[in-house]
């Protein structure tokens, strides 16, 4: 099955928007390594949420928060 096939949260990752999967992305890479309370689906959502926003063609990094290279730097 492709990633975009996934469905989390009662819908198929290909039917979110890019701007969905970010917030998303965001709020679970913010409870896995800043608050680091998390279990082992979170981390899985969390490559499966950054595989479709690769898939998109979004780049991203890591600089003490997820950051995405269309977005500016608080």
């Amino acid at each position: 099955m492709e990633v975009e096939e996934v469905e989390v949260y009662g819908k198929k990752l290909k039917q979110w928007t890019t701007e969905e999967l970010k917030e998303e992305a965001k709020a679970l890479y913010s409870a896995i390594y800043n608050v680091e309370c998390y279990g082992p689906k979170d981390l899985q959502l969390l490559d499966l949420l950054l595989a479709e926003l690769a898939r998109r063609g979004v780049e991203f990094r890591e600089i003490r928060t997820l950051v995405f290279d269309d977005e500016d730097e608080d």
